[in-house]
């Protein structure tokens, strides 16, 4: 109570030093409170805001990083497969496979082992 009656007697002298009634001093000390209310919660809304773009934007960089690896994999198996299919074409039967890739893989033709 002591500390709402100091209050109100610094708004009582602020008001008379402007010339203002007490009812008009108090009313505009609360406008004021309601406004800097309103700055503090935007300013919270911004904070929160922020943070989750933040968040979002290492989720995309985190998802970016695994569609470009799973990119790369796909390339490799995708010329695995040509590789693979160009050999059979050539009359290779499926059972040789393993050793014909063996051996394009130490000619630096082939990279992968079946």
């Amino acid at each position: 109570m002591k500390e709402l009656v100091k209050l109100y007697g610094l708004l009582v002298k602020i008001g008379d030093s402007q010339g203002m009634e007490t009812h008009e001093t108090i009313k505009m000390f609360f406008d004021y409170v309601g406004k800097f209310q309103d700055a503090i919660e935007l300013d919270n809304k911004i904070q929160q805001l922020q943070t989750a773009t933040a968040t979002a934007q290492a989720e995309t960089e985190h998802w970016q990083a695994e569609a470009k690896a799973a990119e790369t994999i796909t390339k490799v198996r995708k010329s695995s497969i040509d590789i693979t299919e160009n050999i059979l074409a050539h009359g290779v039967k499926e059972r040789d496979l393993p050793k014909w890739m063996n051996v394009l893989g130490k000619s630096g033709i082939f990279h992968r082992r079946i």
